[in-house]
């Protein structure tokens, strides 16, 4: 990979999870790779020194993202320690989930995703970090409960962080089978 390419990496990054129609798996990155601005040279050098794998790359930005929204961080003020918490996290994932949903089951689960006062309670615990946004995300797929909830909701932050949380989906690789079994397991023990 050439330098070129880790900012071009970088801009469709920011460009899809900042633009509702622009996907990062269906770009070029390469075409974004080609007006790099003199000045980002060296720093996207340093960038491809720390970094060795695309892979990599991307996972530091996925990850510098995801945990500072509302806002984008520019790679000069990526953090190595979000990353290494990040990647703890993802491979820990179906322990935090369970951990998730037994606060969630603890916590009147039924009503979780009723409106009251323009809040939801699933939307209010991710926003306010009480439960993961991997969570958030992996309920999401399960119960398809955004489309039916997010149309009553009033916090000026949720269609960015809906967004946001939306175009997270794509880099979470998860078997849902595996989490359908664990809200099970957690019911049968609440009972």
């Amino acid at each position: 990979m050439t330098v070129e390419e880790y900012y071009g990496c970088y801009r469709t990054l920011k460009l899809h999870f900042t633009n509702d129609t622009f996907n990062f798996f269906n770009c070029n990155v390469k075409h974004y790779s080609k007006k790099m601005p003199d000045n980002a040279g060296l720093l996207f050098s340093k960038v491809k020194k720390q970094y060795r794998t695309l892979n990599e790359f991307i996972g530091v930005c996925v990850a510098n993202i995801i945990h500072n929204i509302p806002h984008i961080p520019y790679v000069s003020h990526f953090d190595d320690e979000v990353y290494i918490d990040w990647k703890k996290k993802i491979q820990s994932l179906p322990y935090r989930f369970e951990q998730d949903m037994r606060f969630l089951f603890n916590n009147d689960f039924n009503n979780l995703f009723e409106i009251k006062g323009g809040e939801c309670k699933i939307v209010k615990y991710a926003m306010q970090n009480k439960i993961n946004i991997e969570t958030f995300i992996i309920l999401n797929e399960l119960l398809q409960f955004i489309p039916k909830v997010e149309k009553d909701i009033d916090d000026y932050l949720w269609p960015m962080w809906k967004s946001r949380t939306l175009k997270y989906r794509p880099f979470l690789n998860f078997n849902t089978a595996q989490y359908k079994e664990i809200c099970r397991k957690i019911q049968r023990t609440i009972k």
